[in-house]
């Protein structure tokens, strides 16, 4: 009897689906598998605390009191001051106009961002 490569119906031997041949994982090896890290060295979360720790803060901390309690004011627009630090010098007039007409229509959706510039003003 000859038999055809690859037909079922000569292939009377049937694999059940928990025989079939262990397969090794590739997965799940994480970086640390893949350039052969130890996986007691520090993780990835110590290694940039340990790096942030030695950088100077972005935010300078206010030598002159402790920071505001948070509140929400309203004030008046002419409360509002420049800020001379302002980065931004150029405006595009025709965007200034919608949002005029925006806040003219719908009111201020978000609210501003201040802090007190002395007295009753605000930058």
């Amino acid at each position: 009897m000859s038999t055809i490569p690859n037909d079922p119906a000569s292939d009377h031997s049937v694999e059940s689906p928990t025989e079939a041949p262990a397969r090794r994982s590739r997965l799940g090896r994480g970086l640390a598998g893949l350039v052969g890290m130890s996986q007691f060295g520090p993780t990835e979360e110590e290694l940039v605390a340990e790096h942030v720790a030695g950088l100077p803060s972005a935010v300078e901390p206010d030598e002159d009191g402790p920071a505001g309690d948070g509140e929400l004011l309203e004030i008046s627009v002419e409360s509002l001051v420049r800020n001379p630090y302002q980065p931004r010098k150029d405006f595009d007039a025709e965007a200034m106009q919608e949002l005029v007409d925006s806040i003219a229509q719908h009111g201020v959706l978000s609210p501003l961002l201040g802090r007190p510039d002395g007295g009753n003003r605000y930058q």
